[in-house]
């Protein structure tokens, strides 16, 4: 399952974080746009609360990078993308999806250049 690979006990897609209202926007970070069940495309939110383990409190604070990165792969821009999660890594070197995203599995689909491709 998707929370397993992103190491998210919870996880929101674009709906049910309109449905939370701003809220949500301050202890969320968007994983990226996933497809499930052969339907179309979800932007899918993580919600990451402060009374969990250290790794997610740096998740709130890597939270800029991490999605300037996705926006970066959006815009077509991999080496732009590659630099900035190699940044979350290097603050938080236990983030699942920014390892995901530099990671062999992505390289498989043509690597960053190919995610949104």
């Amino acid at each position: 399952t998707l929370s397993k690979h992103t190491g998210s006990k919870i996880l929101c897609d674009q709906d049910c974080m309109e449905q939370c209202g701003e809220i949500s926007r301050l202890s969320s970070r968007m994983l990226g746009s996933f497809r499930f069940n052969n339907k179309e495309a979800r932007m899918v939110y993580e919600m990451i609360y402060s009374f969990m383990p250290n790794h997610q409190i740096k998740k709130l604070e890597t939270k800029y990078t991490f999605e300037k990165a996705l926006q970066q792969l959006a815009d077509f821009n991999p080496q732009e993308a590659e630099a900035l999660f190699s940044a979350v890594l290097e603050e938080n070197p236990d983030d699942e999806m920014a390892s995901y995203y530099l990671s062999e599995n992505s390289s498989a689909h043509g690597g960053l250049e190919g995610l949104y491709a």
